[in-house]
């Protein structure tokens, strides 16, 4: 995930611009006016004259890129007056040494300044940006929370920082909570990172099925959206609805074609369904890509394989040993050393009533040691 961007609104410096006179506290303003009590705590309510000439002085600095001089002078004067503690003040402090990259520093003040005024939105935005920067994804989970339920009009996308962050900090259940009601309450303005965030929350979830009733939105949203049906058929198949898994991997693959690993696995819930043709079509067309994309090397040469025993496995349970005879004796040919091919080709002769091509090709099968013990048992088994 990408650095979280700077969620900061600063509603205004001086206490004319709010028309309040100096010192005046905000305790008499409702908590349910947000702009009122945001616009209120932006003001320096609280602070002494000296106090708001101290602000005052920090935040030109600040804007002229002078972090370290905005730093001194605040750290002056709430070193030198701590009786004249401000929530303010640490929130100035804060900026200029997060622009000094002093990122514990910066987090110590947003921690003060939310404990002297907890309705203090920007501080909570502030300390949910820094504290996901390093990593203390429950503390920055917390505070997006926060700032969320506090900012006057608070963007959605504070929902998503929150939900990413409990599922970086192992809280998935909560997380899909969190993601469920973006994507729910928000759904006019819903992205695919969205339903990104919350099918991979509510899959580490011990149980889930929180986005299911979702995804359905998500699939009218975005129709022409590959990653909108690969994600629904991901979450299927995690539920075992390997139909519903495999009609929207159907559609993902139209909408652009897979890779060969998606094919595999669009090939292993067909056959799952217990539709082996169309799982054969899907191992074929993985087959020739792999082959045009790698050059020969032991991994290639076990992957090829892997997809020849899946190849030929779909065609006989298609009844069609035939075609998997073809596939495999060419494969055998080339690759005399491909056990389980040996085996599988006995499989499609038996099936064609052919025990003496069945019999040489379990005994094939024998020099190979993964597969020996099955060749022998399957040779004794033939009349």
């Amino acid at each position: 995930m990408r650095r979280l961007p700077m969620v900061l609104i600063l509603a205004g410096a001086l206490a004319a611009a709010a028309g309040l006179p100096p010192g005046a506290g905000i305790a008499a303003v409702p908590d349910g006016d947000r702009a009122a009590v945001q616009e209120t705590i932006a003001s320096g309510a609280g602070l002494s004259g000296r106090g708001r000439e101290v602000m005052f002085r920090a935040r030109v600095r600040l804007e002229k890129g002078d972090a370290a001089g905005a730093a001194e002078v605040l750290d002056r004067w709430l070193e030198g007056h701590p009786e004249r503690d401000h929530a303010l003040l640490r929130f100035e402090r804060a900026l200029a040494l997060a622009a000094l990259d002093r990122t514990d520093s910066a987090l110590a003040d947003l921690r003060r300044a939310v404990s002297l005024e907890p309705r203090f939105a920007n501080a909570w935005l502030k300390l949910g940006e820094l504290a996901y920067g390093a990593g203390r994804y429950a503390e920055a989970a917390e505070a997006f929370g926060r700032g969320y339920d506090l900012a006057p009009d608070p963007d959605p996308e504070l929902l998503h920082y929150r939900g990413v962050c409990l599922l970086l900090a192992d809280r998935p259940t909560d997380a899909a909570k969190v993601l469920a009601r973006l994507v729910r309450d928000h759904r006019d303005r819903a992205s695919l990172e969205w339903y990104r965030a919350l099918v991979a929350a509510d899959l580490a979830c011990d149980r889930p099925g929180l986005a299911t009733p979702l995804l359905d939105g998500m699939v009218e949203d975005f129709p022409s959206s590959p990653e909108a049906w690969d994600l629904a058929a991901r979450h299927a198949a995690s539920r075992q609805d390997f139909r519903q898994a495999a009609v929207a991997l159907t559609i993902a693959d139209y909408l652009e074609p897979l890779d060969p690993d998606r094919l595999r696995q669009l090939g292993d819930l067909y056959a799952a369904c217990g539709v082996p043709l169309q799982a054969a079509r899907c191992y074929d067309r993985a087959l020739d890509q792999a082959s045009a994309e790698t050059e020969p090397d032991s991994a290639a040469t076990r992957r090829r394989r892997e997809d020849i025993a899946r190849l030929a496995t779909a065609w006989l349970a298609a009844h069609d040993p035939g075609t998997a005879r073809a596939i495999l004796e060419a494969t055998t040919a080339a690759d005399p050393d491909f056990g389980r091919g040996w085996l599988l080709l006995g499989y499609a002769a038996l099936d064609q009533d052919d025990v003496p091509a069945a019999r040489a090709a379990w005994r094939r099968a024998q020099a190979d040691s993964t597969v020996r013990a099955e060749a022998v048992r399957l040779e004794r088994s033939l009349p």
